[in-house]
């Protein structure tokens, strides 16, 4: 995936560390925005397709988890946020890092869960991951797409030759 066309949020209610992170994104060539809260998050998210979400886990009122449940819920699209009907990658970060939040994270889709303080690099080399595993689930989507099209045509096709025969007999 091209980084210049990926698109990142990053939400954190920690001023420096939202303005890092979206920094260090930046001069890696990635488009990224930020938000200060859960609140501003999901609202930012149905109004712009993001790519990946760089979250954090604990914010006041909304925290990382429930932003994660609602962009991650198979059965209510966000749909500004969804490309080829995939909600956004998320990436879970913490400096309250537990077992169970770790787990809860995962189960409901995150991508990866990093402790801060963590360095540029684990950042860097978890988004490029999430980012590729996002990028080959849209191929693989558009494959099926694909197949399923060119199934109805054959389908088409084999009934349109069916009823030829039968107009010609």
């Amino acid at each position: 995936m091209n980084q210049s066309l990926s698109r990142i949020l990053v939400v954190d209610d920690e001023d420096a560390t939202r303005l890092t992170l979206a920094d260090i994104l930046r001069l890696e060539g990635y488009q990224v925005e930020s938000a200060s809260s859960g609140e501003a998050a999901l609202q930012m998210v149905t109004q712009q397709a993001y790519d990946l979400i760089l979250l954090d886990l604990k914010m006041p009122g909304i925290d990382g988890l429930d932003v994660l449940r609602q962009v991650t819920r198979p059965d209510q699209p966000l749909s500004a946020s969804m490309t080829t009907d995939l909600p956004p990658t998320v990436i879970m970060l913490t400096a309250h890092g537990s077992l169970e939040s770790a787990i809860e994270a995962l189960r409901h889709g995150a991508q990866d869960y990093l402790l801060k303080p963590s360095s540029p690099e684990q950042i860097l080399s978890s988004v490029t991951q999430g980012l590729r595993t996002r990028a080959a689930q849209i191929q693989m989507n558009t494959r099926l797409i694909q197949l399923e099209t060119i199934e109805q045509h054959a389908a088409q096709g084999h009934a349109t030759n069916i009823n030829k025969s039968a107009h010609q007999k």
